[in-house]
């Protein structure tokens, strides 16, 4: 995996003013990979973002789902950017393919399939261009929903940071 910014311990300010952070890395086409993006996108938002736990999680699951996509549908290298919004975080993932993702009917069978489905069920935007020249960029926009810390109560009476 080669990083053009640092694995985001320090952002690069997208816009310093509105005090915004934007961090890129490119990756390879192999599925070993996934595990170092969902790293640097918890170090991205635990930088940004820190003390939401449930933005993490939600970044961490279509940071996954769309570099999978990478990975399993395409032929070349990827690049995934992160940057820090006012209303949340906008995750996008390039790459050298120019087939648009297709969503299928979902079956109670099928193993994979999923992750387009969930990924915009989570976003408020999602959107995919085609890249002048080649390739493609799957935009999405996660807005953070989450308080600082919200209580959930699970049915035995703990309760869980979330």
């Amino acid at each position: 995996m080669t990083t053009t910014t640092a694995p985001t311990r320090r952002a690069r300010p997208a816009d310093p003013a509105a005090g915004y952070a934007r961090a890129t890395v490119l990756f390879r086409q192999v599925p070993s990979q996934i595990p170092q993006l969902r790293s640097f996108a918890a170090s991205f938002i635990l930088h940004t973002r820190p003390g939401r736990p449930a933005h993490l999680a939600d970044v961490l699951l279509v940071v996954t789902e769309l570099a999978t996509n990478v990975v399993r549908h395409t032929e070349g290298p990827g690049r995934l950017t992160l940057t820090s919004c006012a209303d949340g975080t906008e995750i996008t993932v390039s790459d050298s393919s120019r087939q648009l993702p297709v969503v299928h009917p979902l079956g109670c069978d099928g193993l994979s399939g999923r992750g387009l489905v969930l990924v915009a069920a989570l976003c408020s935007r999602l959107h995919v261009t085609l890249d002048p020249g080649a390739g493609k960029t799957v935009r999405a926009r996660l807005p953070d929903r989450s308080p600082a810390a919200q209580e959930i109560p699970w049915p035995d009476g703990r309760t869980r940071n979330w």
